[in-house]
C-alpha cells in the first residue's frame, strides 16, 4: 500500500507544486505525514494501517519532490552537486539517532504514546511553518539561468562539469 502512495504523489506532484507552490506542497506533506504516523500508532485495524502507510508515503514523496525541485531552482548549476549532497547528509545524518530514540521511548512507554507524539511533533512543525513566508512559498527559482551571468570561480567546465573554479573553467 505504501508504493501506491509513491506511486500517487509521483504522478501529481508537479502538478501540485505548480498549482500551489513549494510551500504549501512541503507544509502539507509534513501535515499529512504526521496524520498517517498518529493514525498508524493508534490504529489495530490493517485497513487503517495500509492506508496510514499510502498517506505517510505520499507525503514523503511530495515533500521529496518539492524539497529536491526547490534545491534545484534556487542552487547555480555548478554548485548543485555540492549542495545536493551537503543537503542529503545533513538531512540524514540524525536518522539512526532518532530511530534510538524513539525505540528507547517506545521500548519504555508504549508505542501508541510514542506515535502520537509523533505525528502532533510533525503537525506543530507545520504549524511553526505557517507563521512563516513558506505558508505562500512559490517558487524560489532564479529569473535568469545561472550559465547567463558568464563564466567564472565555480562555472561549469566541459559537459557541465562542477569544476569548482579550477581545471575545466577559464577564468578572465
Amino acid at each position: 500500500m505504501s508504493g501506491l502512495g509513491v506511486v500517487a504523489a509521483s504522478a501529481c506532484a508537479a502538478r501540485l507544486r505548480r498549482a500551489f507552490g513549494f510551500g504549501p506542497c512541503w507544509l502539507g506533506a509534513v501535515v499529512l505525514i504526521g496524520a498517517a504516523v498518529a493514525v498508524t500508532g493508534t490504529s489495530t485495524g490493517l485497513p487503517v494501517i495500509a492506508a496510514a502507510a499510502a498517506v505517510f508515503m505520499f507525503g514523503m514523496t511530495l515533500g521529496g519532490v518539492s524539497s529536491m525541485t526547490l534545491r534545484q531552482e534556487v542552487t547555480p548549476e555548478p554548485l548543485l552537486g555540492r549542495v545536493t549532497s551537503a543537503f542529503w547528509t545533513v538531512h540524514n545524518a540524525a536518522g539512526p539517532i532518532g530511530a534510538a530514540v524513539l525505540t528507547l521511548c517506545a521500548g519504555r512507554w508504549g508505542v501508541t504514546p510514542v506515535s502520537l507524539a509523533g505525528g502532533v511533533f510533525c503537525l506543530l512543525i507545520a504549524a511553526a511553518g505557517l507563521l512563516t513566508p513558506l505558508r505562500s512559498a512559490r517558487s524560489g527559482g532564479p529569473s535568469a539561468p545561472p550559465a547567463a551571468a558568464g563564466a567564472g570561480p565555480g562555472a561549469a567546465g566541459p559537459a557541465g562539469a562542477d569544476t569548482g573554479g579550477v581545471g575545466g573553467a577559464k577564468q578572465a
